[in-house]
Formats: structure tokens, sequence, C-alpha cells
């Protein structure tokens, strides 16, 4: 069995699936994490090209997932966000036709011997209402903080890009910025597989585009069965 879904796939099938379901909450510690790396065949990214005009480009991070699969990552994020003990979780992407190989969830849990001066907060709670999402850019004009917004980094193993072959082949995301921003993705997620969605396709752009992601963050386009650009072919083994 793919180990994403081993790993959640049974805590995915009784959460909220429909927008009268009662909300489900998440606190410190109440959902599991994995404490070493695992993978999944079920989820591509494929590398691209946003570019507005001809004065302007910026990374593109194309997703291709069914829907239990879009809610076992949001619940690995959940779990990595609101885990005490966990830094990272790294999810190994195997489809041979995934450009990314590597999601690299970050906590950004801190170590009190590490801090400096000033105000530290960590995460509390999550309580999630399922909403049935409609538009294409479905985080764009939220009145939310940029860095409240998710991050997604594309970068290499290594994090540290210097040539541009190093650039050419970066296979490595970095996610998903602040807690309030990672959590803002993941609550998408689960919107996205909720049995009422009908729409296929969902966008997270720039600043330049209808602002939906953190600054410096790549773009992002995720799609479901049935989209303009859904490849029907990339799952026939999953079944």
């Amino acid at each position: 069995m793919d180990k994403l879904q081993k790993f959640f796939g049974q805590l995915e099938a009784i959460l909220p699936a429909t927008s009268d379901s009662e909300p489900f909450i998440v606190t410190e510690n109440s959902l599991p994490c994995p404490q070493q790396l695992i993978s999944t065949g079920r989820l591509v990214v494929k590398k691209g090209v946003s570019q507005y005009g001809s004065w302007y480009q910026i990374d593109q991070l194309l997703f291709f997932a069914h829907k239990e699969t879009y809610r076992q990552l949001s619940l690995l994020i959940l779990g990595c966000i609101f885990s005490s003990n966990v830094g990272k979780v790294e999810l190994l992407l195997t489809h041979e036709k995934s450009d990314i190989k590597k999601i690299i969830v970050e906590s950004q849990n801190l170590d009190i011997d590490t801090l400096t001066g000033g105000f530290y907060a960590k995460p509390f709670a999550f309580k999630y209402w399922p909403e049935v999402q409609h538009r294409l850019h479905p985080l764009h004009n939220l009145q939310v903080s940029d860095w409240d917004l998710p991050e997604l980094l594309l970068t290499d193993e290594d994090d540290c890009c210097i040539t541009e072959e190093d650039w050419k082949n970066r296979s490595v995301i970095r996610g998903f910025g602040t807690p309030s921003g990672a959590t803002r993705f993941a609550e998408l997620l689960l919107n996205i597989g909720l049995s009422e969605t009908e729409r296929q396709e969902f966008y997270l752009e720039s600043y330049v585009g209808n602002k939906s992601v953190a600054p410096g963050s790549a773009e992002a386009r995720l799609w479901l069965p049935g989209g303009d650009y859904w490849d029907d072919s990339l799952f026939e083994e999953c079944g």
C-alpha cells in the first residue's frame, strides 16, 4: 500500500466530507506525525514557469492528485505543524513522471536554547469547518498578512543552488511557510477533497497576479481528475 495512504488513509476517511459536517479540531499532538521519511506514488508535481507579459517570470508548481491524496497531504502538514517534537517531515514522491522528488514539510518548532530576544508563540489549535471551494483563486483577497499565505520554495537537496545546472535540476519543495500560511494551505487541500467540490483546478499566484502565496514563493496550480490538463494515464497503476 502507498505509505502516505497507509499512514493517513483511515483518518482521512473519517474527516468531514461534506459542507454540513461537524467541525474537526486539531490541537498539539492530536494527529500522528511520521518520525521518518515516508513516500507516495499518488501525487505528481511538475515544474513550470508562469510568465507575466515579457518582463516577469516565476517558478510554477503543477500538482496532480485525487481528492483523498490531497486530504492525506493536508493531514501530514497539520500533523507536522502541531507536533511538539518534530522539526520537519520528508515526503518522497516516487511517481516517475513527477519532476519534484521530495516535499519537506517544516514545522518551525523552536529550540528554547536557541531563542534570541522577543516574543514567541506556537500553534494552539485549528478548527476546521468544511467549505466547498468554488473560486479559481481560493486564497486571493483574504485580507491577511502576506506571510500568512502559503510558501512553496523550489530548491535542491542541499538547499544551495549556485550554477545554472543546479537551478535547472531543482526537485525539492520546502513548505509551507509560517504556521498560519501552512495551515491555510492544508485547509485548502481538505476543502478540495470534499465530495461536493466540483471545480477541478485551483490557482495560487504571486503578487504580480492574484496574490495567494507568500513573498518569494513559487506559484502553484492544483488539478483534480477532469481538469483541462489532467492526464488520466498518470495514475492507471494506482487503481
